[in-house]
């Protein structure tokens, strides 16, 4: 079922650094922040949309004294499956990862896309208040996923068409083999053949869907469950450590420090104030 609702008075995320399955549609109307996303910051000004693949990890970091209110809608492709509408989200791919080098998830503000995006998701909105829910809402969505599409390939100015559903697709595969198994010991060329590449083919392959090498979505799968496990103080640093899939204590500090930019007990201390 796809879930939408207007957040008034956000004050953070849940856990910092996470990332989910679903696919997910943030639409600001007021307030400002950083959004960190895979790795990158995007400044957050009322009126922007960002679009978020499963997967994706990312966070929300809101300026001091503000709030933001925001329309989030969260979904999965079964809950828009229509008719004839497959080639939409195909399209959308396409355009999101026609630049290998960097995916914009960011439709800034006052912009027509972002305004249409806007006005559509209140429809949605209201629509659920008076409890029209149906295949109506449905088309609503559809008609987002296409507004972005269209924002991404008439205004990122990206024409490579180069976007591979099959390979795609296997690098899908190898990221929910990492998301289930992160906390073992994994040998990357073994998941490039499990998926019928060879292991350079894959390492270009994964960073071009994703925007990390394989290596890289690994640790940061690693890490964000650490930053959860972190915020719980339920286990030791040293714990969590192995717990998340790293050989040694010291593996681990590096890692944090060089995703988070902080040790993990400085973010453990920085986390405790914000709770």
């Amino acid at each position: 079922m796809v879930k939408i609702s207007h957040v008034k008075d956000y004050k953070k995320e849940k856990d910092l650094h996470h990332s989910h399955s679903e696919l997910e549609i943030n639409i600001f109307l007021s307030g400002g922040g950083i959004y960190w996303v895979n790795g990158t910051e995007y400044p957050v000004l009322a009126g922007d949309v960002f679009m978020l693949f499963g997967n994706m990890f990312h966070a929300l970091f809101i300026k001091e004294q503000q709030n933001i209110d925001l329309i989030k809608i969260i979904f999965s492709l079964d809950d828009i499956s229509l008719s004839g509408t497959d080639h939409v989200y195909e399209e959308l791919l396409k355009a999101f990862y026609s630049d290998s080098e960097k995916i914009n998830v960011r439709i800034p503000a006052n912009s027509k896309y972002s305004q249409a995006i806007t006005r559509t998701a209140e429809q949605m909105l209201t629509d659920r208040r008076s409890e029209s829910v149906c295949d109506g809402e449905k088309y609503l969505l559809l008609y987002i996923l296409n507004t972005i599409k269209n924002y991404h390939l008439f205004e990122s100015r990206n024409t490579n068409e180069s976007f591979n559903v099959n390979v795609y697709n296997r690098v899908r595969n190898a990221m929910d083999y990492f998301d289930e198994h992160y906390m073992s010991n994994i040998s990357i060329d073994e998941v490039a053949k499990t998926e019928y590449f060879s292991t350079n083919r894959f390492i270009d392959a994964f960073k071009k869907y994703t925007g990390f090498t394989p290596k890289k979505y690994l640790i940061m799968k690693r890490i964000t469950k650490a930053s959860s496990l972190l915020n719980k103080n339920e286990m030791s640093i040293t714990e969590i450590a192995y717990h998340v899939g790293f050989n040694s204590t010291a593996a681990f500090n590096k890692a944090f420090l060089g995703v988070m930019g902080m040790t993990p007990t400085q973010y453990k201390k920085q986390t405790a104030v914000l709770q």
